[in-house]
């Protein structure tokens, strides 16, 4: 049997068995609450990033200009051509 799989659309599905037990059908799952899990995703989403991420970014935007001067002549000298293409296995 030929099957294309290129054709194949969620609508497609009816019906989902896992191990046994219906986890899908009719376009709705029968074992997770959408509604809630999209309320709470929003939720998680509108209080924004933790403190953590937060005091990451900070250090980030604290250490960038530091960063950007330590490698800010790394490139004034263009770079020879190489072959084949990376320095390691390059001829030249």
């Amino acid at each position: 049997m030929l099957i294309d799989y290129t054709a194949m659309c969620a609508y497609h599905v009816d019906s989902v068995l896992i191990a046994g037990a219906l986890v899908f059908t009719g376009g709705q799952f029968t074992t997770l609450d959408e509604t809630a899990i999209t309320e709470e995703l929003g939720q998680i989403a509108a209080a924004g990033p933790p403190e953590r991420v937060r005091g990451f970014h900070s250090l980030m935007a604290d250490i960038r200009p530091h960063v950007a001067a330590f490698y800010r002549d790394w490139f004034d000298d263009p770079l020879p051509p190489f072959e084949p293409f990376a320095t390691p296995n390059s001829r030249r």
